[in-house]
């Protein structure tokens, strides 16, 4: 394994690729969560649409957690794949619903 060869410690190798996978969906959603929460607070103040956005991204948090079901994080191809397509997808799709949510 390379982590004997150059002494590298990552958080996959000390906790598992699966909880390091997990922790990541867990992170994006905390993230969500809390974006949703601050505009249910200001979004009047901002003349922002709030049940589109909530919408928007409630679907946007079942589609990254129904496509990383079948993840393996032991597979490089597999996490890379999910890295570029679902978690990218997740991130530009911002630009395209904070415009929604201000019509």
């Amino acid at each position: 394994m390379e982590t004997k060869k150059y002494g590298i410690i990552t958080y996959s190798v000390r906790f598992g690729a699966n909880n390091v996978l997990l922790l990541c969906k867990l992170v994006l959603t905390v993230i969500y969560v809390v974006n949703l929460l601050i505009y249910w607070n200001y979004g009047d103040v901002n003349k922002i649409n709030f049940s589109i956005l909530m919408l928007l991204h409630l679907l946007s948090l079942g589609y990254l957690w129904y496509t990383g079901i079948a993840v393996d994080a032991c597979n490089k191809k597999q996490v890379m794949e999910y890295y570029e397509g679902p978690i990218w997808n997740l991130f530009y799709s911002q630009f395209i619903y904070f415009p929604l949510c201000c019509l």
